[in-house]
């Protein structure tokens, strides 16, 4: 039928040379992983310092369950706070 790829169901952003840019965004467990810390211990820093976050849901056939998802900033916000011991300076929000 057609002989065009598929569409990207994703948006790409116009340059892809600015990573300030990035269209990812990190769930808790992610951010956990990467700051070497529990899921539990990433969601009260984000209560703490009313970090920004998005809520959406994953279902995976009939079941379906809400995850907290995080921007690039706030992830390597929480990153730099609790893996390289920064003071908590200036919280993106």
């Amino acid at each position: 039928m057609g002989s065009g790829s598929a569409p990207r169901l994703t948006p790409v952003p116009l340059s892809h040379d600015d990573d300030q840019q990035s269209l990812e965004w990190y769930s808790v467990e992610d951010v956990a992983r990467l700051s070497r810390r529990a899921p539990a211990t990433i969601r009260n820093v984000i209560s703490r310092y009313q970090l920004r976050r998005r809520l959406a849901w994953q279902v995976y056939g009939r079941k379906r369950r809400r995850v907290m998802m995080l921007s690039p900033n706030v992830a390597r916000w929480i990153q730099a706070v609790t893996l390289f011991r920064q003071p908590p300076e200036y919280p993106p929000r």
